[in-house]
């Protein structure tokens, strides 16, 4: 198996698994004040959360830490509503006749956390929404304040742009605000402990937190700067003010984007030596994959998250080094980790990929093939096609779930006769790759 779709197996298989609701309502907002308090190791946590309801169902099920202690949930107006706690994190809650009836409504969740339970190496405490720190469901995009206050000698990270409050108890508190947001996370830790560079680019203050002694930290500086000029001039310019690279300190593997976060572990490089596999594909999710998101329950899926964005990272190599880099990169690395991993009679198509941490074939599907089809759907358009459809998909679904069938009707725009999208289609539901493409 090749160093890279070897890493990116295992990672997935580390990735988030989140059980999907059928409630009859979304979350449109958070409005959150965590307290961490030091000599109790306990988080303190009232989450605000504002509901959008699509039907009159009058109980519904959100997840929640099983570590949680909840103290009550109530309703805007301090009415007590009933909630109950059963298996799989699942916190389900009984609305009143009178918030039954709303088409809108604001529920107040107050519970602690034990501290030590979201602990990582150098004292930094990891709120990832895998670890299901605030109450949500799959499938929401929403608007965010958090407002966390920690002890003086301590910062803290986030989704969006923070506005830092000094206190007179030896505390201070940050505020983070996001807009259109999926995944909430936060980290809290002492500065001391973490080397941090910080520059103006194109812009856009870049903030980088390594843990000491990262050998490869002026590559990595280096690859996100390069490919964030490259998708801000070939896309549109970044739309916030930060963006914020952090090492987690922890022993296990990771290499996520999240909203104006890149994350990734120490154990990243131990499988992927070359910073080039893996920076320009993070940094090129803060276009498609988190101003532009994929129906996380929609089928292709994972081709729309993982595939174009890993399609726009050969693009890239394609911008730094010439067009006979993206036909090496066809070849020599996506075909060729293809072959060399998928066994015989183990290949899967495109459409039966459920989920990218199921195998090392549907992985491969994603990251290696799907790639391929796009570069092949790229030669039957024709570069100008090619270039104006994907800039045009980025502008109308910013800020919205983007689906296959969508990709599939922007096709159908500029390919009038229909002949790319045919193929396209063929290859979606075929298994394998023949044998006698030609890049």
């Amino acid at each position: 198996m090749s160093m890279m779709f070897r890493f990116i197996f295992i990672i997935l298989l580390t990735s988030e698994v989140v059980f999907a609701q059928s409630n009859g309502l979304k979350i449109t907002g958070y409005d959150i004040n965590f307290t961490l308090n030091l000599s109790s190791r306990k988080f303190f946590i009232d989450a605000q959360v504002t509901f959008q309801k699509k039907d009159s169902a009058d109980t519904f099920s959100l997840l929640l830490s099983h570590y949680a202690s909840i103290t009550n949930v109530k309703s805007i107006n301090n009415e007590i509503i009933p909630f109950n706690v059963s298996g799989n994190d699942t916190l389900s809650v009984s609305l009143p006749e009178k918030t039954e009836k709303s088409e809108k409504f604001t529920l107040l969740f107050s519970y602690v956390l034990p501290a030590d339970s979201f602990l990582v190496d150098k004292g930094m405490f990891i709120m990832k929404r895998v670890f299901r720190w605030y109450p949500f469901q799959k499938g929401d995009i929403f608007n965010s304040t958090i407002r966390i206050t920690v002890p003086d000698n301590l910062i803290t990270l986030s989704n969006g742009t923070c506005e830092k409050k000094l206190r007179s108890n030896h505390t201070t508190t940050f505020v983070w605000k996001t807009t259109h947001e999926s995944d909430l996370a936060l980290f809290i830790f002492n500065p001391d402990s973490m080397e941090y560079k910080s520059e103006v680019f194109a812009g856009i203050r870049i903030n980088y937190y390594f843990v000491p002694g990262l050998k490869d930290e002026q590559k990595i500086i280096s690859l996100v700067k390069s490919s964030f000029s490259f998708y801000s001039n070939y896309l549109a310019r970044y739309q916030n003010d930060t963006y914020t690279v952090i090492e987690i300190p922890a022993n296990w593997f990771l290499g996520q984007s999240l909203h104006t976060l890149l994350l990734f572990t120490p154990k990243l490089l131990e499988y992927i030596p070359d910073p080039g596999a893996w920076v320009p594909h993070e940094v090129g999710h803060q276009w498609f994959g988190n101003k532009v998101r994929a129906g996380e329950q929609a089928n292709g899926r994972w081709f729309v998250e993982e595939s174009i964005n890993e399609y726009l990272r050969a693009m890239y190599i394609e911008h730094l080094y010439g067009s006979d880099s993206l036909k090496h990169m066809m070849e020599d690395f996506y075909l060729a980790n293809y072959k060399a991993n998928v066994k015989k009679g183990k290949d899967v198509s495109i459409m039966d990929v459920s989920s990218v941490n199921n195998s090392i074939e549907e992985a491969q599907c994603i990251y290696a093939k799907g790639p391929i089809v796009l570069h092949l759907l790229r030669k039957c358009m024709g570069n100008d096609h090619w270039n104006t459809m994907i800039k045009k998909i980025y502008k109308d679904f910013q800020n919205r779930f983007f689906t296959l069938d969508d990709f599939k009707n922007y096709i159908s725009k500029y390919d009038h006769e229909g002949h790319c999208l045919r193929v396209f289609n063929t290859f979606l539901i075929i298994k394998g790759i023949p044998e006698n493409l030609t890049f």
